[in-house]
């Protein structure tokens, strides 16, 4: 091949990349989190403590209203975990309510089958008809269980919302009780 003498510097040489090795990529430089500050948050001041009011004081030392709040107290505890117990109790039966209709369910699907495919018509629209309507069945009975378990902890949640409300109402009761006491010792 002939090579125009005016162009000869001016054209590249031809190279072939086969079996070179590539170029090494260059690695990426770390990002460095800069600091956004350097300072650090002041401290909290600590509130003084409150200084507690003569009808506390009063209060604190009225043995009467102390042995109320001490029965309250311990009627509230009483009572929630007695709550604690019964909503345990819905869990535990819903959950073994849940695993015997499954097991139901899996036997049933299974005896189905079993009767389609003795009759020859397992992979027939009417098998599929008749699983479907099953399928449907199972679920409204799922449904129907999740939301008795549902209704039960709600009303337990009402119940105890309500003894709490009447318990708070007693013990502010206790307390005016209390005051009224010391305001009839000092005549006032």
């Amino acid at each position: 091949m002939a090579v125009n003498p005016s162009l000869q510097g001016a054209l590249h040489p031809i190279v072939s990349n086969v079996g070179a090795t590539p170029p090494p990529k260059a690695t990426p430089k770390p990002v460095v989190k800069k600091p956004t500050s350097t300072k650090k948050p002041a401290p909290k001041k600590k509130s003084p403590p409150k200084k507690q009011s003569a009808t506390d004081k009063y209060l604190a030392g009225d043995t009467t209203y102390q042995q109320q709040l001490a029965d309250f107290n311990r009627t509230k505890a009483d009572y929630n975990a007695n709550y604690t117990r019964q909503a345990g109790i819905v869990n535990r039966d819903y959950a073994e309510s849940q695993r015997a209709l499954n097991r139901q369910g899996a036997q049933d699907r299974l005896d189905q089958q079993d009767d389609f495919a003795g009759r020859g018509i397992l992979h027939s629209g009417v098998f599929a008809k008749a699983l479907g309507n099953y399928n449907t069945e199972f679920n409204a009975r799922m449904k129907a269980l999740t939301t008795g378990k549902t209704d039960q902890l709600g009303d337990l949640a009402s119940q105890q919302k309500s003894f709490l409300a009447q318990l708070q109402t007693e013990m502010n009761n206790a307390r005016q009780d209390a005051i009224r006491r010391r305001a009839a010792k000092l005549g006032i």
